[in-house]
């Protein structure tokens, strides 16, 4: 059985930020709850030094594409239940739901050969 992953990037415009303490009060809020509610993986993209706007993405994993989009289905449901509340607005969204065969497949296509992280020897050689 292949795992999917199921990825949502999210472009928001921050309304209730004056601040940078302010911004990263609701960002943190918003990927908290990502976190605990539908355990996915999240991240705040920035942009750095931004008040009012921030980019983030939460990604899933599941057994079947069906079992992934619903939980990206369930992700954007809980967004736009906390979009409601007032201190964000949703500017842009992608979503993309795929086998792990296919991430792996256009990582090749693109000339990007696996390495391991640990192996620091390429980088000693020059």
């Amino acid at each position: 059985m292949e795992p999917f992953v199921g990825l949502l990037v999210i472009e928001l415009r921050i309304m209730e930020a004056a601040s940078l303490k302010d911004r990263r009060r609701i960002v943190r809020s918003l990927l908290d709850h990502l976190q605990r509610k539908d355990n996915a993986s999240v991240l705040d993209l920035g942009p750095d030094g931004s008040w009012s706007t921030a980019v983030i993405s939460a990604a899933v994993l599941a057994g079947s594409f069906a079992l992934a989009n619903a939980r990206v289905d369930v992700l954007e449901k809980h967004i736009a239940h906390l979009e409601n509340q007032g201190e964000f607005e949703v500017q842009r969204r992608n979503r993309e739901v795929m086998s792990y065969g296919d991430i792996s497949y256009r990582t090749y296509q693109q000339g990007d050969a696996p390495r391991n992280l640990g192996d620091s020897s390429a980088e000693n050689q020059g």
